[in-house]
């Protein structure tokens, strides 16, 4: 019989509040998910955190003047942001996986020492 894939619920999304990069012009935004491993007699919780990412396009191709108007599309995507590190906390309870997360983007953005729980 093949492996059976690991199974994980998402219990809580969170997502927090722009935050200023002190050395750089630009904010960044994140967004939390707590996540429960299935299947498992002890209840394991662990986080995905998401950054939001922006970017722009416009057509490369040349508008003729007069005949149409040029363009730009702003869009927003998720992608996944380990550069926090707290992709390998691990708990007994959501609260303390968030717990674990808020304090640890504190640290980074405040530019305390990094700690590794």
């Amino acid at each position: 019989m093949a492996n059976t894939p690991e199974l994980s619920e998402v219990v809580a999304v969170f997502d927090f509040a722009s935050l200023a990069a002190a050395e750089r012009a630009e904010s960044f935004k994140f967004r939390v998910e707590i996540l429960k491993m299935a299947g498992r007699k002890k209840r394991i919780y662990y986080a995905k955190i998401y950054r939001w990412e922006t970017f722009r396009l416009q057509p490369s191709f040349p508008i003729v003047k007069g005949r149409s108007k040029g363009f730009v599309a702003d869009h927003e995507l998720l992608v996944i942001d380990d550069s926090i590190g707290a992709t390998h906390f691990q708990a007994s309870s959501a609260a303390s996986i968030i717990r674990k997360v808020r304090q640890r983007i504190a640290e980074i953005f405040a530019g305390k020492r990094i700690r590794r729980s």
